[in-house]
């Protein structure tokens, strides 16, 4: 009829069944469909607190909810709501048994600096003082560092900064460097980190060689705080095959990590869990103080954030520098 028209291989009696064209190869990826698409194919959704509710024999959708005999409103056809199928939730991929080859240990690592129209920022310093030391991504085999305008502020009291960084990770890409090297690094200016910890980490790990797989770094909220992402290569490839998928239907209204993890979680694309890689004080449930660097005193975490001065960045170093070993293997070991 006038309001719907629906994909067939064989045209039901009572339909008008004029050929209006072939089918559209649509964007549903190797694990399910998006909200929009026919998830009847699929029977799976991409996204998290989605489900594939049959509208009738010839069209079904991922939505949160449903109820059924509801209308659409360009359309008097009644839902079923029949559930046929929902997001799966990959599980963390297990490490490399031994005597099997295991991912490699090289970093190209990048860091994003916010920049003012007619200032210099923090940022801009800790970069310079961490260039002229040859510490965090300087002491990676290679780094990249891109500048970008200030984010505004989001209503969850953290930057709206999606897009800033699908043009960053568009530059990334055209350049291609990245895919000489096993792990891709992002740490925020203000993260004071280790290559040669989080190498200690990915070879304890036992990560299967070439795997597709990012790294949990906390049990805050979503689980991959923005201030220190390690993924694979292979990942993040992938991911940017898909990324303007995940624009279209993710949306870019929020914060960068958090539209990050969920478009690989979307793609499929494996997960590893390492709660002792980063010690973030905005992921604290106590109160904290800025200037206190007690908290980098730990010889394992990999990383530390938010240190926001170049003597601040120091004294956290050298506090994780100096501090007790077996500290960190106790905490290893928990």
């Amino acid at each position: 009829n006038l309001n719907y028209a629906g994909c067939l291989a064989v045209c039901p009696a009572g339909w008008n069944c004029e050929a209006l064209g072939p089918r559209t190869p649509d964007d549903s990826t190797e694990g399910g469909s998006w909200p929009g698409e026919n998830c009847g194919w699929t029977k799976r959704c991409n996204m998290e607190g989605m489900t594939c509710f049959k509208k009738d024999d010839y069209f079904a959708t991922c939505k949160a909810n449903c109820s059924k005999g509801e209308h659409d409103s360009f359309d008097k056809e009644a839902w079923d709501c029949e559930r046929l199928g929902a997001f799966e939730a990959t599980t963390a991929l297990a490490s490399a048994p031994a005597g099997e080859r295991t991912a490699g240990l090289s970093l190209f690592c990048v860091l994003v600096v916010s920049t003012a129209n007619t200032a210099t920022t923090h940022e801009d310093i800790l970069l310079n003082y961490q260039r002229t030391h040859g510490l965090g991504i300087f002491a990676c085999e290679a780094s990249a560092v891109h500048w970008a305008p200030k984010a505004p502020r989001g209503s969850w009291q953290s930057v709206a900064n999606v897009g800033i960084f699908v043009d960053i990770w568009n530059k990334i890409r055209d350049t291609g460097d990245y895919k000489h090297h096993d792990w891709v690094v992002k740490a925020d200016p203000d993260t004071v980190w280790f290559p040669d910890r989080l190498k200690r980490h990915l070879s304890a790990m036992r990560v299967p060689a070439k795997s597709s797989v990012y790294l949990q770094n906390c049990d805050f909220k979503f689980k991959f705080q923005g201030s220190f992402e390690v993924v694979s290569s292979k990942a993040l490839e992938k991911y940017l095959d898909a990324q303007a998928l995940c624009v279209k239907y993710i949306g870019t209204s929020g914060g960068e990590d958090a539209f990050f993890k969920t478009c690989m979680t979307a793609l499929g694309i494996d997960h590893m869990k390492d709660v002792s890689l980063l010690n973030d004080k905005y992921t604290w449930e106590s109160d904290y103080d800025m200037n206190d660097v007690s908290f980098c005193g730990d010889s394992w975490k990999a990383a530390f954030h938010p240190l926001k001065t170049p003597e601040l960045w120091q004294a956290c170093k050298q506090a994780a520098d100096t501090a007790v070993p077996e500290e960190g293997l106790k905490r290893l070991r928990k």
